[in-house]
């Protein structure tokens, strides 16, 4: 970039690195003691005991961080002991590198579980499903969604280039690397970042494809703005460009109305069932041998018409009547808006003048 847009590009880094800076949740003594006695004096994911009566014996540890859009709910609290609070930090669950290894299998599946139904209350971008689409179709988005780990991100839509930007509180070590990944080699995004603040510079129209793959990847982006940049309105009738619209509850992700206005569908929802999915991969098939056909017999037509201009030039020996007959036929056997099964059955027509054996 020139040098009259790195002002630009420290102020924005000055503003996620501000943004970016936890806020850390005081709890009463008696939100610990409630959360205990939900736990049975245990720690939630290795099953260690923990006395609170001791002073740091246990912490209070969200299963889907507050800055991560995790809801400031008793269900979300849980009691950690600190080597696992620790080693889990503010990620998610599946970003936890730890998760496998500490958590035995038959807690890793109520977690996952609890962390699934969470989730559905958590901040969650619109789907690419319809509005008022049936519930297990919208699951099964989530489903596709939430197998990720969550990440956050700041996204800026300015012109002509735009902005995303994260630290290194945003989420697992794995899903940034995915995510830096997916900027640089599918939208052609430019590293500016520094100081401990990611930041990748991509063109504008690339945008809403860029963000909107990222919240496939189950990533919040939070949208800001800077004085200095020159912000971009959306199309309020183009889906895509209500991507910093937040839903909280199921009924919100199902109807569209994440504030009680309704956001306009996606044009083309994804198939989200196998069943569409074959299908739609079948259609393709057979179009694409309609079309090979229709080809073929386009060209067999051709060849049989300069056949007939030969003979009338006299350049070409005229077929006798049989031969031409069946080259007919044979012609129209290709037709793929036709089907000959049995050439005497479905067109005696073309064999009346054929002698009988």
């Amino acid at each position: 970039m020139n040098k009259y847009d790195l002002p630009l590009i420290k102020t924005i880094l000055d503003e996620i690195q501000r943004l970016s800076t936890p806020q850390y949740t005081q709890h009463l003594p008696w939100h610990k003691s409630s959360v205990h006695s939900k736990s049975g004096g245990i720690c939630s994911y290795c099953s260690a005991s923990i006395d609170t009566s001791k002073a740091r014996s246990g912490v209070i540890n969200f299963l889907v961080p507050l800055h991560l859009g995790g809801p400031n709910l008793d269900e979300n609290k849980l009691l950690a002991c600190n080597l696992c609070a620790s080693s889990k930090g503010h990620n998610d669950l599946l970003g936890w590198e730890n998760f496998t290894k500490i958590v035995s299998k038959e807690r890793q599946s109520v977690l996952l579980d609890l962390r699934f139904e969470i989730l559905k209350r958590s901040s969650n971008h619109l789907l690419h499903t319809a509005q008022d689409a049936k519930n297990h179709l919208v699951l099964n988005a989530l489903k596709k969604r939430f197998a990720h780990p969550r990440s956050r991100v700041f996204a800026l839509h300015s012109h002509p280039y735009s902005f995303i930007g994260w630290t290194k509180t945003a989420g697992s070590p794995v899903g940034l690397v995915n995510i830096s990944a997916l900027v640089k080699n599918k939208f052609g995004g430019i590293y500016e970042g520094e100081g401990g603040v990611h930041l990748w510079r991509i063109a504008s129209e690339k945008f809403y494809d860029c963000v909107w793959s990222l919240i496939d990847l189950h990533t919040i982006c939070v949208p800001f703005t800077v004085p200095m940049a020159s912000t971009i309105e959306g199309d309020e009738k183009h889906w895509a460009s209500h991507w910093d619209r937040f839903c909280f509850t199921f009924g919100q992700l199902r109807r569209r109305k994440p504030n009680g206005q309704t956001y306009p569908s996606p044009r083309k929802p994804v198939a989200l069932s196998e069943d569409k999915l074959v299908k739609a991969r079948r259609d393709r098939y057979r179009l694409r041998a309609i079309n090979a056909q229709q080809i073929e017999y386009e060209n067999a037509r051709r060849e049989f018409q300069i056949y007939l201009s030969r003979v009338g030039q006299g350049q070409a020996k005229e077929l006798s009547f049989i031969e031409r007959r069946r080259w007919e036929f044979d012609i129209e056997r290709k037709n793929p808006r036709k089907k000959y099964d049995d050439w005497y059955t479905q067109s005696p027509h073309l064999f009346r003048h054929l002698p009988l054996s």
